[in-house]
């Protein structure tokens, strides 16, 4: 006697339900990953155009002096990149006051963290950039990035540790000093560069 089954079996339905799942959930985490790399390689890119903006704006004069990411001539002069989220807040003085409104710049990088800069030192021939609030990946591929000779590079778990010019390697940290000084506490890191024009 001959039986003719149409249609599949219950087992059979779950082993390729259980197959879409195992496909969708690597799916899911490969295109985090993806997204997660694709963040780190916009910091890098942002900290490389910024710099790149700040020289070109810079070039003809002999120093940075008034360069200051808080200030509205970044704007003006379109230092600051458009992939680098930029918020004006202008404070107003005091009522009966003859002062000018202040304004004042905030800059957020890829990472959802702070970005500075501005010039330096008495002769004003050096600017500090600092890229705050990263963790340890995208920290340690800034530090063991090559910004140019003339720049030097620190990596901390706060700005503060940075003050000093014995915190500054030149050019770029190896992957072994990138590792120690990007061991941040709660995703807290930071990279600043001294850039002499």
């Amino acid at each position: 006697m001959k039986t003719n089954e149409n249609g599949r079996s219950m087992i059979e339905m779950l082993g390729v339900l259980a197959i879409m799942g195992i496909l969708t959930t690597s799916g899911v985490a490969l295109y985090s990953k993806a997204l997660y790399q694709r963040k780190v390689s916009s910091v890098v890119d942002q900290a490389s155009e910024l710099m790149t903006n700040i020289k070109n704006v810079y070039v003809s004069r002999r120093n940075v002096d008034g360069l200051d990411s808080a200030s509205e001539k970044v704007i003006k002069y379109k230092i600051i990149p458009n992939s680098i989220k930029v918020e004006t807040k202008t404070t107003e003085p005091a009522e009966g006051s003859e002062e000018e409104p202040v304004t004042e710049n905030s800059l957020t990088h890829a990472m959802g963290g702070r970005v500075k800069f501005a010039a330096i030192g008495e002769d004003k021939k050096t600017f500090e950039m600092t890229f705050a609030d990263l963790d340890i990946t995208t920290c340690i591929k800034l530090a063991v990035s090559d910004w140019g000779e003339a720049n030097k590079v620190c990596a901390s778990s706060t700005e503060s540790n940075c003050d000093s010019d014995g915190e500054y390697k030149q050019k770029q940290l190896s992957a072994a000093q990138a590792a120690t000084a990007c061991r941040c506490p709660n995703e807290t890191c930071s990279i600043r560069w001294r850039i002499k024009k």
